[in-house]
C-alpha cells in the first residue's frame, strides 16, 4: 500500500467514517420495512469499504526496464604506414585483415559483429572486402575513429561491449589517448587493441639554424652556425649551402657526419647594409630519405646601424678594466665613453677616441635621464660606490626597467661591503668570497638563450676547460626572481667541482641585467695557452655585449620592441605579437603589426593596449607553412622577428609502430593489449546476450484504478439512493 496520509492515521479515520456513514444509513431508514433498511445500510457499508480501498491506495513498486541489444566492433588501421612490410614478411595491413577475420570467425553471433576501417574516421567494411582494400592517404587519429565507433552505436540504439583494435598505433593528431579512453570506459566500452609492426629505422637527413633571427651591425662579421644531423644513412659527407633571400648560393661547406650523429657547419658572412635580410641552410635529399622537408631551414639577419653606445665606470681600476677598454675601443661597432677614479677627488674621462680625455674633482656620472638614456649599456667595474648616489641608483633603475637598457657589472660584486640602494638591481644575494680559481662551463640555459652553441663555443666544448683560471669570485646565497645562469664556475672542493654562478643575466622590467662573476679574464687575452682559441677573449666580450644588447627588449636606437609568444608554430596555432614602446608613456596612434610573406604582405592588423604601460598586444594566425617576417607598419627603423610556420607532420615521417600508445589507451578504457592467442577469449567476453537495462527509475502501479472497482462503487452508492427515492426516504 501506499496510503495518501500515515497509515496509523488513515486507518482510524476510515473507522470512524465507515462506522458512523453505516450508522446514519440504518438510522435514516428506520421508517421502511427490514428488508429494504438491510439493503440501504449494506449497500451504504459496500460503497464506503469501495471508497476506503482508493485511500489506502494499494499496489506495488515497479522499476522501468528497457530491453538493449549489445554489439562489439572490430576496427582496422588503413592508414598510409600499415604499408610497412615488416609482420612476418607481409605488409601490416594484410596481417591486420588476417588476425581480424580470425576474431570474426571467432564470434557466435556475426550478427552482432560491426567492422570497420579507418583512417581519420570509422567506416563500416564489409568483411569480404577488406582484401580488396589497400592503405590509403591522410594522417592516422585512432582517436576520432574510436570516437565515431561509439556514436555510431549509440545512434542505432545498441551498446558498443567492446573494440578489438588491430594499428600499429601510429597517431598524428594531437588528441591524446584519454580523449578516447575515459569517454569509451564511461560507456562501458573497453579497447582491446593488438599491436602490429614493430620499430623502423629512420632514413633522414636534416639541417637546422641555431637561431631564427640573428642581430648584426652593419659592416660586422656575422657568424652563421647549422646543425646537420643524418640518421640511418651511415657515415656520409653532405654539401652544407648558405643562400641568400632570392636562392642564390652564398658560400658552401662539406661536413662530416657519423652514423647517427649530428655536425656543425659555420659560415661568416658581412651584411650589405642595415635591415632584415633571409637566408637559407640546404643539404641534399639523400638516398632513402623519407621526409625531404627538412633539408633546408630560413633564417632572418636584422643588420643595426650606426654604433652601440657604452659607458663604463671603474672606481679600482685593474688588468681586467684596462683589457676590456682596449677591446671594445677597437670596435668598429661600439662607441666607449669610460671614466676612471684615480684617487679620493680625482676621476678622469676618455672617450673611444682616446685622446679626448679630461680630468675632473667629482665623479663624472650621467645625472639626468637624457644624458644616461643616451646609452645602450652601462659596464661597472669595482668600486661603484664612488660613483652612484641614491639619485643615480633610480636614475639607473629607470634606464633599465622604462628605457630598456642594459647594465654589466663585468668584475664580479661591484662594490665593497654592502651597498643596498643597488641591491634590486643585481641578479644575485652575495655570499661569502669563494677562495679558490675555477674554469668557466655554459649551462643549457645559456644555450637555450642563444649565447653559446650559436654566438660561442657550445657547453660541450673542450675549449672552455682549457681556458685560463679565473679568481675572486663571490659565492651567491640566492638568486634573484627572473634571474638566470649562463655559466657556471667549476670551484674545486676536495675531489669535486661544485657549480657557481659566473655569468648570470636577469631581465629587470624591459631591459636586462648582466653579471661575470670572476676576474681574470684579461689572461686569455695575454696568455693564450689553446691552440686555436686565440681570440677567445675577443669573442667572448664583443659576444656577450651583442647578445646583452639584443637579449634586452629594445634594440639599439630603436623606440619599438617587437617580440612574439613562439618563434615557430604548427599551422592555425594562434601567436600573439607583442609591441613594447620606451618609456611609460604610449604614444597616440599605435603602430600596425604586418606580417611579410615571400615580399609580400600576408597580413595586416592594429594591435589592442595590454596590461603594462607602453605595450600593445595582438593575436593572429597562419596556414600556409613557411618562414615570415612580422615587423612593425609605421616606424623609420621597425624592429621585426622572424615566425616559421611548421609544415604539420606525415604519416611517413617515422613508420616505427607505437606500442605504447595503444597500451595507454587500453588502460584508460578499462582494456588491455592482447595477442593473437588471446583473441577468441576476447571475443567470447564481448558477445554476451541481450540484456534488461535497468533505467533506474522505480514506479507505483495501484491496484485500485481498476474499472470494475469504479463500478461496483458506483453501483453500491446507486443501488442506494434508487432504494430511498422508490420507498419516499429522499
Amino acid at each position: 500500500m501506499n496510503p495518501i496520509f500515515p497509515v496509523e492515521h488513515l486507518v482510524l479515520a476510515l473507522l470512524v467514517v465507515v462506522s458512523l456513514g453505516t450508522f446514519l444509513a440504518w438510522r435514516t431508514s428506520a421508517k421502511s420495512r427490514r428488508p429494504v433498511r438491510v439493503l440501504i445500510t449494506g449497500a451504504r457499508l459496500l460503497g464506503l469499504l469501495c471508497a476506503s480501498a482508493l485511500a489506502l491506495n494499494p499496489g506495488d513498486w515497479k522499476r522501468e526496464r528497457e530491453e538493449i541489444d549489445n554489439e562489439w566492433a572490430i576496427l582496422v588501421d588503413r592508414s598510409r604506414s600499415m604499408a610497412t612490410p615488416d609482420a612476418d614478411g607481409a605488409s601490416r595491413w594484410t596481417e591486420a585483415c588476417r588476425l581480424a577475420r580470425m576474431a570474426f570467425s571467432a564470434a557466435t553471433d556475426k550478427t552482432a559483429v560491426k567492422v570497420y576501417t579507418f583512417i581519420d574516421n570509422a567506416a563500416p567494411a564489409a568483411l569480404d572486402d577488406l582484401a580488396e582494400l589497400r592503405p590509403g592517404e591522410g594522417n592516422t587519429d585512432i582517436v576520432q575513429a574510436g570516437k565515431s565507433a561509439l556514436g555510431r552505436s549509440r545512434a542505432g540504439g545498441r551498446r558498443l561491449t567492446g573494440m578489438i583494435l588491430f594499428s600499429d598505433g601510429k597517431h598524428i593528431r594531437t588528441a591524446r589517448h584519454s580523449d578516447l579512453g575515459i569517454r569509451a570506459q564511461s560507456q562501458g566500452t573497453a579497447i582491446f587493441p593488438l599491436p602490429i609492426g614493430g620499430p623502423v629505422p629512420p632514413r633522414d637527413l636534416a639541417i637546422a639554424s641555431t637561431r631564427r633571427q640573428h642581430v648584426a651591425f652593419a659592416g660586422q662579421k656575422t657568424r652563421i652556425r647549422a646543425t646537420v644531423t643524418a640518421r640511418g644513412l651511415g657515415r656520409i659527407s653532405p654539401q652544407v649551402r648558405l643562400l641568400d633571400g632570392t636562392g642564390t648560393q652564398i658560400a658552401e661547406q662539406k661536413v662530416d657526419i657519423p652514423e647517427n650523429s649530428g655536425a656543425e657547419a659555420l659560415f661568416e658572412i658581412v651584411p650589405p647594409g642595415r635591415g632584415y635580410y633571409e637566408y637559407v641552410v640546404s643539404v641534399p635529399v639523400w638516398e632513402g630519405e623519407r621526409t625531404v622537408r627538412n633539408n633546408s631551414a630560413r633564417f632572418g639577419l636584422f643588420v643595426l646601424a650606426g654604433k652601440m653606445k657604452v659607458f663604463m665606470a671603474e672606481g679600482v681600476p685593474h688588468w681586467d678594466s684596462k683589457f676590456v677598454a682596449q677591446l671594445l675601443r677597437k670596435q668598429p661597432n661600439i662607441q666607449l665613453t669610460s671614466v676612471y677614479r684615480l684617487s679620493s677627488d680625482r676621476f678622469f674621462r676618455v672617450e673611444t677616441d682616446a685622446s679626448q680625455v679630461s680630468h675632473a674633482s667629482e665623479a663624472i656620472f650621467p645625472d639626468t635621464p637624457d644624458e644616461i638614456n643616451a646609452y645602450d649599456i652601462v659596464l661597472f667595474g669595482k668600486g661603484t660606490e664612488y660613483f652612484l648616489t641614491p639619485e643615480r641608483v633610480a636614475l639607473l633603475r629607470n634606464f633599465v626597467k622604462e628605457q630598456g637598457a642594459c647594465i654589466v657589472f663585468f668584475r664580479g660584486k661591484p662594490y665593497a661591503g654592502e651597498f643596498k640602494e643597488l641591491g634590486p638591481l643585481e641578479p644575485v644575494a652575495w655570499g661569502r668570497p669563494a677562495g679558490s680559481k675555477f674554469r668557466l662551463r655554459p649551462t643549457r640555459t645559456g644555450q637555450d638563450a642563444g649565447l653559446f652553441g650559436s654566438m660561442l663555443a657550445g657547453m660541450d666544448d673542450p675549449v672552455w676547460m682549457k681556458m685560463p683560471p679565473l679568481q675572486n669570485a663571490h659565492r651567491a646565497r640566492r638568486l634573484k626572481s627572473f634571474s638566470q645562469v649562463l655559466v657556471e664556475g667549476m670551484l674545486p672542493v676536495g675531489d669535486r667541482a661544485v657549480p657557481l654562478p659566473a655569468v648570470v643575466a636577469r631581465r629587470y622590467g624591459k631591459g636586462i641585467v648582466l653579471l661575470v662573476n670572476a676576474e681574470g679574464l684579461w689572461q686569455w687575452d695575454f696568455f693564450p695557452s689553446v691552440t686555436g682559441a686565440e681570440t677567445m677573449y675577443k669573442e667572448f666580450w664583443t659576444q656577450l655585449m651583442q647578445w646583452a644588447v639584443t637579449y634586452a627588449e629594445f634594440l639599439p636606437g630603436h623606440e619599438y620592441a617587437l617580440s612574439l609568444s613562439s618563434s615557430a608554430v604548427l599551422p592555425g596555432v594562434p601567436v600573439r605579437a607583442r609591441v613594447g614602446h620606451r618609456g611609460t608613456e604610449r604614444p597616440e596612434d599605435p603602430p600596425r603589426v604586418r606580417v611579410v610573406g615571400d615580399g609580400d604582405t600576408i597580413q595586416e592588423f592594429p594591435v589592442s593596449p595590454g596590461t603594462e604601460e607602453g605595450v600593445w598586444e595582438a593575436v593572429f594566425s597562419l596556414q600556409e607553412p613557411g618562414t615570415y617576417r612580422v615587423e612593425l607598419a609605421g616606424p623609420k627603423s621597425p624592429p621585426c622577428a622572424t615566425l616559421h610556420i611548421r609544415t604539420p607532420p606525415t604519416e611517413l615521417d617515422d613508420t616505427s609502430a607505437d606500442p605504447d600508445f595503444l597500451k595507454a589507451l587500453a588502460e584508460a578504457s578499462g582494456g588491455a593489449v592482447i595477442t593473437e592467442t588471446d583473441i577468441a577469449g576476447t571475443v567470447a567476453a564481448l558477445e554476451p546476450a541481450a540484456e534488461a537495462v535497468d533505467m533506474n527509475r522505480a514506479v507505483w502501479v495501484p491496484l485500485w484504478d481498476t474499472w470494475w472497482l469504479l463500478c461496483a462503487m458506483l453501483t453500491f452508492f446507486g443501488v442506494e439512493w434508487f432504494t430511498r427515492r422508490r420507498n419516499g426516504l429522499m
